[in-house]
């Protein structure tokens, strides 16, 4: 009896381990390379930018999403790699490491050039007063980004990023040149926010998971840019339409059925009701929902 529970408990843990392990591998891999700077860009600005940084939240907010296998592109990273498989290759090592040459390649490339960078501010005297300034910073910041599919080296999307940021004017004693680069910070967060939801919005359309007598539940959740109170468009989709040219499919057609407002934002879904009423029972599941 013993070891029928013990053959019982290895099964489930199989079968729990091989779903997890699907789940994984259904996920789309995606490399992000190091955002490249325009030489558009003033020369005394390149000391603030930190393409570094703008990685590394690009990284942070798709790891964020669960719906992503991320492989790293980073010089270091990749030399530590190396440098472990030439160690699992070694006499003093039994293996295990995947063997150099062998390593998996993404499915997509994303690729992005910072193009405009603009981080300023004002220093106007104040007129009659020694020492004394009204001071405004601002600045701004454009990203490309490309989205490059790895098997067929297709150029599946292109898109602009925009952020800027803009401080009450304050009184100071002295002028000082630029604003505090915690600023900076900032818009690279937003923009990587921006990059990940037009990511999903690609990837992974917000559809309709499930439907009760007053909610619609979203297949979106923390981090995907919605709040409460927002206000989404929901579309059923109608049949897949094709150039006639090329044969290339050009997604379906939709038929607009209302309005749903965001009522609760959960870790990985959220919950919508309608804002006029029958419109729940012209809903069905896989609905598409847009902003």
């Amino acid at each position: 009896m013993k070891k029928i529970k013990i053959t019982y408990f290895l099964i489930i843990f199989m079968m729990a381990y091989n779903g997890v392990v699907n789940a994984v591998s259904n996920k789309p891999t995606i490399s992000i390379l190091e955002p490249r700077v325009s030489s558009e860009i003033k020369g005394y600005l390149n000391k603030f930018i930190s393409p570094g940084m703008l990685e590394n939240e690009l990284i942070s907010s798709v790891q964020s999403t669960n719906k992503f296998n991320i492989l790293t592109r980073k010089k270091k990273n990749l030399r530590d790699i190396r440098s472990e498989q030439q160690f699992a290759n070694s006499s003093l090592s039994k293996g295990g490491a995947a063997k150099e040459g062998q390593m998996s390649a993404s499915n997509f490339v994303i690729s992005t050039e910072i193009t405009k960078f603009i981080f300023y501010r004002k220093n106007t005297a104040i007129p009659n007063i020694s020492n004394k300034y009204k001071q405004k910073d601002s600045g701004s910041i454009k990203v490309n980004v490309e989205i490059l599919d790895t098997e067929s080296g297709v150029l599946k999307r292109t898109f602009i990023l925009k952020e800027s940021f803009s401080l009450k004017q304050k009184m100071t004693n002295k002028k000082t040149s630029f604003p505090h680069k915690s600023n900076i910070d900032k818009m690279y967060r937003k923009i990587a926010l921006k990059m990940v939801n037009e990511l999903i919005e690609y990837l992974f359309p917000m559809l309709v998971i499930d439907i009760d007598d007053e909610n619609v539940y979203l297949s979106r959740g923390q981090g995907s840019g919605l709040s409460k109170g927002d206000k989404l468009n929901v579309y059923h989709a109608g049949k897949e339409l094709f150039d006639p040219y090329t044969g290339e499919s050009l997604g379906a057609s939709e038929r607009k059925l209302g309005v749903l407002k965001i009522v609760e934002v959960k870790p990985k879904s959220s919950v919508a009701t309608p804002v006029k009423k029958g419109l729940i029972d012209r809903i069905s599941i896989r609905d598409v929902v847009r902003k």
